[in-house]
């Protein structure tokens, strides 16, 4: 399905593997991006974030959002798809509301924001959020989603890589 085919398209080819000294926010980006691919189930993507420790982060509040957009792209019941849409959005939202300059949930919104259906009705920030991304990406302490954000950002056509050549 066309609405979640984002993920597929920004994900990198290669997956580090998970190490124990790897930073939370990194570890639950790539079981996002494990579970995206299929590399790994929902069911273990879910066990994973109930493993998490710190439930009330902006991040697992993300991430647990995209669990639900997953659920969404795997239900074939309209209803179950819209249902866990809306739970996905409103979790996504929220943890935005509460980290606001969050680049990674930002970039989550936007990628959600630019593949959905427009009958959703949930576009209303792509300007604003790729205009925050672009402007943040080269301050960015996270060379993984450094190179992630600017993978899909060049093989979408949003913008050019010698954009992110300049700017390093």
């Amino acid at each position: 399905m066309k609405a979640f085919s984002f993920v597929i398209l920004f994900l990198s080819s290669t997956f580090i593997g998970l190490k124990a000294n790897e930073n939370p926010e990194k570890e639950i980006r790539t079981q996002f991006y494990n579970a995206s691919y299929e590399k790994i189930s929902l069911e273990d993507f879910k066990e994973y974030l109930d493993k998490f420790e710190s439930k009330k982060s902006p991040i697992y509040i993300g991430y647990e959002s995209m669990y639900f957009m997953l659920l969404s792209r795997e239900s074939w019941n309209p209803y179950a798809k819209y249902n866990n849409f809306l739970k996905g959005k409103e979790k996504l939202e929220t943890a935005i509301k509460i980290s606001p300059n969050n680049i990674e949930l930002i970039f989550l919104r936007y990628c959600i924001q630019r593949t959905i259906p427009g009958i959703l009705n949930y576009s209303d920030k792509i300007e604003s959020d790729k205009k925050l991304l672009l402007s943040s990406w080269s301050s960015l302490d996270d060379s993984d989603l450094q190179e992630r954000i600017k993978k899909y950002f060049v093989e979408n056509d949003i913008t050019k890589e010698s954009f992110f050549n300049n700017n390093i």
